[in-house]
Order: structure tokens, then sequence, then C-alpha cells
């Protein structure tokens, strides 16, 4: 009953349904952040820490309000799930990032190449794989740009974008010069094409992951600008970074946050008396805010445990063990019976004896 007026009033008014819910948002929010002082001090330490670096907190928030979408949320969040199964794949995500933020002209040479890729509907459609396959090979992105038929044999990747870029030079070329531009920054060759080398179709979970995150884009490219510079403000404090990293990573596994912290911080950011309030109970009960980044090494969390192609269990229903199906019974083959003997025709009796004599002694009289 309660569900079929929801639908009505969803119906009917949108935004009095979100009225509706958000009590019951901010209540498990909180009442999940309150199991446990640590979860209360990283929370409000994140939060001072943005305050304190507008440049980080507008990319982080931009971000934070996406995860309030499926679709965003599960390619973002599967991709992070791959860098947090490989550390070594991470500090090589992690040094991309961190010289695109550090290196303003690479950041623009790589941005243009996203620009060209993104920038037309089919290229980011339908060739995708071609393209990580050109990034994650340089060298022969050239040959193949400056003349698709150049690159002999043509790799498996790029049949489909051969006969796309020979009906559209202009994209052809614009990739071409991108290409150019990239090799003759040093950098480049050492923090760039290395990071793409390991996004190759076939490489792997991170590139398995990336593929499913750049076919999101695909659909909506302003989600990977998002993503894109909100990994770039953050690398230019490497320490915050990594604790905003471990943070959001305990948050989507802890009771009552998971996708609803995202939602909750949305509302208190149109909210903001709600946060004061908040803060108001928490120094009185804890004291001040903490300091945040923490000074000491961010903790290890234990990676998700996330079996490929598994399908997720439906919470919160009972699993009932069937009844096992019997084993065969084991019939034991009779062994053959002997052939029966012929039987023998009975002897015919003597005839009696006509002697009376011997007859009445025959029979006891």
């Amino acid at each position: 009953m309660i569900g079929a007026l929801l639908l009505m009033l969803a119906a009917a008014d949108p935004g009095a349904l979100a009225d509706m819910m958000e009590p019951v948002l901010l209540d498990t929010v909180w009442r999940g952040l309150n199991l446990d002082a640590e979860l209360v001090a990283h929370h409000r330490g994140y939060l001072a820490y943005l305050d304190a670096h507008p440049e980080a907190a507008s990319a982080e928030e931009a971000h934070s309000d996406l995860t309030t979408t499926t679709g965003y949320r599960g390619a973002v969040w599967g991709f992070d799930a791959a860098l947090w199964n490989n550390p070594a794949v991470q500090d090589r995500f992690d040094a991309y990032f961190e010289r695109l933020a550090t290196d303003a002209g690479l950041r623009r040479k790589v941005g243009a190449l996203y620009r060209v890729e993104f920038g037309d509907p089919k290229l980011r459609r339908n060739h995708g794989g071609a393209m990580a396959y050109l990034r994650a090979h340089p060298a022969q992105a050239l040959r193949f740009l400056d003349h698709p038929s150049r690159l002999r044999p043509t790799p498996d990747s790029l049949r489909g974008l051969y006969g796309y870029l020979s009906n559209h030079d202009s994209v052809r070329e614009e990739l071409r010069a991108c290409f150019e531009q990239l090799d003759q920054e040093a950098a480049a060759h050492v923090d760039v094409y290395s990071w793409w080398a390991l996004l190759a179709p076939g490489k792997g979970e991170t590139a398995e992951r990336y593929e499913a995150l750049t076919a999101h884009f695909a659909r909506y490219p302003h989600h990977f600008w998002v993503w894109h510079r909100r990994n770039t403000a953050l690398a230019r404090d490497p320490s915050g970074r990594d604790w905003i990293r471990y943070w959001n990573r305990r948050v989507r596994h802890a009771t009552g946050l998971g996708a609803r912290y995202a939602k909750y911080l949305k509302v208190l950011r149109r909210r903001p008396e709600l946060r004061r309030a908040a803060e108001t109970e928490w120094q009185r009960e804890h004291g001040g805010a903490p300091s945040w980044p923490p000074a000491t090494p961010v903790p290890e969390l234990p990676a998700p445990l996330e079996k490929k192609n598994a399908k997720e269990k439906k919470r919160g229903r009972m699993t009932i063990d069937g009844p096992r199906k019997p084993n065969t019974p084991t019939i034991s083959k009779p062994s053959a019976t002997a052939t029966p003997k012929k039987p023998r025709a009975p002897k015919r009796p003597k005839s009696p004896s006509r002697n009376p004599t011997s007859a009445t002694r025959n029979r006891g009289w």
C-alpha cells in the first residue's frame, strides 16, 4: 500500500516524493556514521579539507554528485575496484595524473586527443577499442594515422577504424596531429604511454574495467571530463588524494552509507543548516574536528572480493537447499541358473505276484 502511494506521489509531484524520502536518507546516514567514532572523524575531516581546498572541492563535488546516478557510479566504482585490486597498476594511474597535474602543456595535448575522440559521436560510440589500441601503441598510431594502409598487417582492433577514417580524412588528420604533438613531449613517453599501455584491449582486469568505463563515457561524454578533471585536481595533493580515496572506499562498504553517502553530501550542500546542526552535536560529543588528512600512513583496506562475471546475490531472501537427488540403486544381476536336468521317467512298478501267500505277507496281515 505504501509502495503504491509513493509511486502515485512520484508521478504527481517528484519533488514531494524527494521531500518525503529525504528524512529517511538523513537518518540512515546519520546512524551509519555514528556507529563508529572513527567514521565521524573522517567525515568531519573530509568536509573540512574540501572547505580549505576550493579547487579540489569543486572537482570532488561534481564527481560526488554524479555518483548519485547508477550508471556513472557503477562504471567508476568498477574501474576503481580494478585499481584497488592491483596496487602496481594504481601507482601507474597516479603517476599519469600527477604528471598531467604538474605539466600544463602536456595536459593540454592529452586533453586535445580526448576532445577529438569524444567530440565525434561515431568515433566515441563505435571505435573506443580502436582508440585504446592507438593510445597503447603510439608508434603504430603515427604510421596508421599518416595513412591507414601503411600499417600492415592491419591489427584486428583497427579494422573498423580503418574503414571509418578512410571516409573521414579530417578526423584522421586531427588525430594524427594530436599524436605528433604528444610524441614531441618527453614526459609523454615516461608517464602517459606507460599508463595507456595498460589499457590496451585484452590486457587484463584494468583494461576490461576501463573499457566499461569508456562505454559509459561514450554515451555521456561530459561525464568523462568530470572524472578526468577530478583525478587531475586531486593529484595536485597526493596525500589528500590518497586519504580521499581511502575514505571513499571505506564509505562504499560501510553499513548505512554506500551509495547513500553521496546523496547525503548533496543534501548538505543544498541545506548547510543541517551540516551546522550535525557539527554542533559532534562538537559536544567528540570535540573539534580532527586535522585531516592525518599525518599517519594511509591504512590498507582489504581489496573487495569480486568474481568476474559473478551475479550479485539478492539480499534478504532465504536460500533453501532442495533435497538431494537420490542415488540410483545398484541392482545385482542374478547369476544364470543351471539348466534343469531332464526328469527321468518313473519306473514302471512291478506287477504284483499272484501267489496269495506272498501278497498277504506284503500287506502286513
